[in-house]
C-alpha cells in the first residue's frame, strides 16, 4: 500500500510540472507594466524604442521593450556665454605714482554743532579757465578722527550736499563732479545738530583735502561693439589686471563715460562691472590713482551673456506591421521637473510618409505629472516615425520616461 502511495505521488508530481511547462509563457524576458504575464494575442504592455534606447528581442506574440536611457529637456532657458575683446600684445600697461595736485587741506580741525558753539570747515580753492581744460574734476578725501556720533556729517560742493549720514572713525574719498567746477570752488563740512541734547554739541574732529583728479590723457580707452542681440543678453563686463607681486592697485573705471568704480582693486584682480553696455561701440577707460609708484596691466577684457536657447527633442519610432497591429495605443512621458514659466507643452508627430499631426497638451502640467497621448494605426504607419516635443514660454520641462504602449 505505501508503495503505491508513492508512485501516485511522482506521477502526480510529473503532470503538475508537464502542465505549469505548458501553461506558463517562456519569453526570455519580463513585460513591463499592466497586463505582464498574459498570454492572450491582445494582451500585454509593450514598449516600443525611442532614439537611441535600447531594444530588447522580442518572443512570439509580444512586442518590443522600451529601456529609456536618459532625461531631456525641452523649452527655453539661459547659459552663460563670453567674448573676449581684444588688446594689446602684452595687455594695456598703467603706472601710477605721480602725485594729484594739491587745492587745499585742514588737519585736526573741528566741525561742530550745539546750542551754544557752531563751527564748520571750510576748504576753499581756485582753478583758473586754463587749468579747467586739462581737468576732469576733483576729489575730496577726508578722515574722522574722532566723534561723538550725537549729529550727522555733512559736506557740501559748491553749495550742493554730497555727504550726509553718521560716520565713524575712518577715511573715506568723494568725487567731486567736473561740471560744478569754476574759478571759485569751496567745501563745507559740518556737523548738524546734536537735537535735544542741548547740554552737548556734535562734534566730528576731522582730516581732509582736496585734489585735482586726473588730467586728460591718462586714462587708457579700448572700444569694442556689440550687436543688438548681445546687448540684450548682457550680463557684465569683467576686467582682468596684473600687478607687481605684493600689490594690488587703485584704479579709476569709466563705462561710456560713467564712473563705474573707484578705489582698491579686489583680491586676484578680477573686476566685475554691471553697468549695462550698449548696442553699437562702448567705451571702457581706466587710469591708477596710486600716489605711490605703481604698476597695473590690464591683461583682459570679457563680456559675459546670458543667451537665450530654445531647445526641441525628436524621438526616432520605428514600427512593424506587428506592432501597427496592436494599435491603438500611447505614448507617455513624465514631467520630471518644471525650469522657469513655461506656458504650454506639445508634441507633433510625423510619420513615415512626412505626414504631421500636433497634439496641444491640456492636462494641469506640474512636476512628476505622468503625460499620456493616445495614437492610433492612423497616427503611426510602417517604418520611421519620429515624435517632436516642444514648449513656449519662458522656461521649460526635464522630460523623462518617454514611452510608446501598445
Amino acid at each position: 500500500m505505501s508503495m503505491d502511495f508513492a508512485r501516485v505521488l511522482v506521477v502526480a508530481a510529473l503532470m503538475i510540472g508537464l502542465l505549469y511547462f505548458v501553461t506558463v509563457p517562456q519569453t526570455g524576458f519580463i513585460n513591463i507594466g499592466p497586463g505582464s504575464g498574459s498570454t492572450g494575442g491582445g494582451g500585454g504592455s509593450q514598449w516600443l524604442p525611442a532614439g537611441r534606447e535600447k531594444i530588447l528581442q522580442p518572443s512570439a506574440g509580444t512586442g518590443s521593450t522600451l529601456i529609456t536611457d536618459s532625461d531631456f529637456f525641452v523649452g527655453t532657458r539661459y547659459r552663460e556665454t563670453f567674448k573676449d575683446i581684444p588688446l594689446p600684445r602684452g595687455g594695456i600697461s598703467m603706472s601710477g605714482g605721480q602725485k594729484l595736485p594739491l587745492l587745499a587741506s585742514i588737519a585736526n580741525a573741528e566741525a561742530k554743532n550745539g546750542l551754544f558753539s557752531y563751527q564748520k570747515q571750510r576748504l576753499a580753492f581756485q582753478i583758473d579757465e586754463d587749468q579747467r581744460k586739462n581737468v576732469k574734476g576733483a576729489v575730496l578725501n577726508f578722515e574722522v578722527l574722532d566723534t561723538n556720533g550725537l549729529g550727522e556729517l555733512i559736506i557740501s560742493y559748491n553749495g550742493i550736499v554730497v555727504y550726509s549720514g553718521y560716520m565713524t572713525k575712518g577715511q573715506q574719498s568723494i568725487e567731486l563732479d567736473s561740471s560744478r567746477l569754476s574759478k571759485e570752488n569751496v567745501v563745507d563740512i559740518e556737523s548738524a545738530s546734536s537735537g535735544w541734547r542741548v547740554w552737548a554739541p556734535s562734534v566730528y574732529t576731522i582730516n581732509a583735502e582736496v585734489r585735482s583728479s586726473l588730467v586728460s590723457g591718462e586714462y587708457k580707452d579700448t572700444r569694442f561693439n556689440l550687436t543688438g542681440t548681445e546687448s540684450s543678453e548682457y550680463r557684465l563686463t569683467r576686467l582682468v589686471f596684473a600687478t607687481r607681486q605684493g600689490e594690488r592697485g587703485n584704479m579709476t573705471v569709466k563705462m561710456n563715460g560713467k564712473q563705474v568704480f573707484r578705489g582698491m582693486l579686489p583680491s586676484g584682480g578680477l573686476l566685475d562691472i554691471d553697468e549695462k553696455a550698449v548696442s553699437g561701440e562702448n567705451v571702457i577707460a581706466v587710469a591708477p590713482i596710486d600716489e605711490k609708484e605703481s604698476s597695473v596691466v590690464l591683461e583682459r577684457i570679457i563680456i559675459f551673456f546670458n543667451s537665450r536657447g530654445t531647445q526641441t527633442i525628436e524621438k526616432a519610432i520605428p514600427v512593424t506591421q506587428a506592432d501597427r497591429n496592436k494599435l491603438p495605443g500611447a505614448i507617455t512621458f513624465d514631467i520630471k521637473s518644471i525650469v522657469g514659466t513655461p506656458s504650454s507643452l506639445s508634441m507633433t508627430l510625423v510619420d513615415a510618409d512626412s505626414n504631421q499631426k500636433q497634439f496641444l497638451i491640456t492636462d494641469i502640467l506640474k512636476q512628476n505629472k505622468t503625460i499620456v497621448i493616445e495614437v492610433t494605426d492612423k497616427d503611426l504607419l510602417l517604418g520611421n516615425n519620429k515624435a517632436i516635443i516642444s514648449a513656449s514660454g519662458d522656461g521649460g520641462f526635464e522630460i523623462t520616461d518617454f514611452q510608446v504602449k501598445y
